[in-house]
């Protein structure tokens, strides 16, 4: 292992080496933590490493400009502590072609001098693509529990305009391993630990908002994916708070054990949430895949009781992501052509499949309900 104490001609770089910070700080900290951390009057004060972005319009043709561009910086040579013999340094700057660059190596103190050599020994030089937006819509999430969570993952990964999320509830332990979120982030909010998340560990364009304001996000979104685990919290949004909602909106559920997994899109060309489950009872098919499914669920234990006598139920995380997946192409191919291709999905696993059984249908408004909705047949 290496530090900074060591010149650079003691190393021997045709070894592999871990690098430490010299003093008595946690290994487990990062460079970046380090230079993030520590502060003084309102600025960043000396540190270990030394990450530079440098503005759009800095121009370098070779390594040696850049190192002359640094060492005459007094700000940036300001950051770096002169008793360290070798200093890793990160630059990330747009290179000719309008391409986000990263160079990192490592250099001895005498970069520090103006007049004296600028050994260093390079460590890598990435370009990081700019990617395209692919979905160019404000999408709004309430609910980012263990089904909610994949799609904020999967919007991001895709690339969306912007993302807003929104959720009242914390990460509990018995959210871990259904949920994206490691340990590290129990007891937080689920919104804004996933913005933090997503944030931190992806490589990603899309503009992240967060918190448990689900009014801003309903104001702010095109189109609304509701992904609510609460069945008292679902209802309210359902059947108050977004009743007549004029935007596209994205209902998405799924059954203990995620025998059957439901998607329910309603806008003012379709009928509404209440018009898919009077739909339910008077379709056959529909209706059949309910029997099934209850006659399941009667063969399962639905939940499991902890430790603290509290019940909660039992999923299973790969057919999340498999829904999750569905829903965010569902989102994309809206984003492309302004139109849904179904307004309902119904997927049913049988408990010796490993694919499921998929229904889709259109959504028209039912008469008996009351809603305001035109309904498919009222509309080319």
């Amino acid at each position: 292992m290496i530090s900074n104490k060591y010149a650079l001609d003691d190393i021997d770089f045709n070894s592999p080496y871990i690098y430490f910070f010299s003093d008595d700080r946690e290994t487990k900290s990062t460079c970046l933590d380090y230079l993030i951390n520590i502060k003084s009057d309102g600025g960043f004060n000396h540190a270990d490493c030394l990450v530079i972005r440098l503005p759009s319009w800095a121009r370098f043709k070779t390594l040696y400009q850049l190192l002359e561009y640094l060492r005459v910086n007094e700000y940036i040579t300001s950051k770096l502590v002169r008793k360290y013999n070798n200093l890793p340094i990160v630059v990330i700057f747009r290179g000719d072609k309008g391409r986000t660059e990263v160079v990192s190596f490592l250099c001895d103190k005498e970069i520090l001098n103006q007049n004296g050599s600028m050994k260093v020994q390079m460590i890598s030089i990435d370009t990081i693509p700019k990617r395209q937006t692919e979905i160019g819509l404000n999408v709004g999430l309430i609910g980012v529990g263990s089904l909610g969570s994949n799609v904020a993952r999967l919007l991001v990964n895709k690339g969306v305009k912007t993302l807003y999320m929104s959720d009242h509830d914390i990460l509990k332990p018995e959210n871990l391993g259904g949920h994206i979120l490691p340990s590290m982030f129990l007891y937080e909010n689920k919104a804004n630990a996933v913005a933090n998340y997503l944030m931190h560990h992806l490589v990603k364009e899309t503009e992240v908002y967060f918190g448990n304001n689900d009014e801003e996000v309903f104001e702010k979104a095109d189109l609304l994916v509701v992904t609510v685990g609460d069945n008292e919290a679902f209802n309210i949004l359902a059947f108050n708070k977004l009743q007549n909602y004029k935007k596209p909106i994205i209902w998405a559920w799924v059954s203990p054990h995620n025998i059957i997994h439901k998607m329910v899109i309603t806008s003012k060309k379709t009928g509404c949430l209440n018009c898919f489950f009077l739909l339910e009872k008077k379709d056959k098919t529909l209706r059949h895949i309910n029997e099934k499914v209850n006659e399941e669920l009667s063969k399962l234990d639905i939940s499991y009781i902890d430790l603290c006598g509290n019940p909660h139920t039992v999923s299973f995380p790969e057919r999340m992501v498999e829904f999750a997946a569905k829903i965010v192409a569902t989102i994309s191919l809206y984003a492309k052509t302004k139109r849904f291709e179904f307004d309902y999905l119904v997927e049913y696993w049988d408990a010796n499949t490993s694919i499921p059984t998929t229904f889709t249908g259109l959504l028209n408004v039912d008469n008996e309900c009351g809603c305001e909705g035109q309904g498919r047949e009222n509309n080319v």
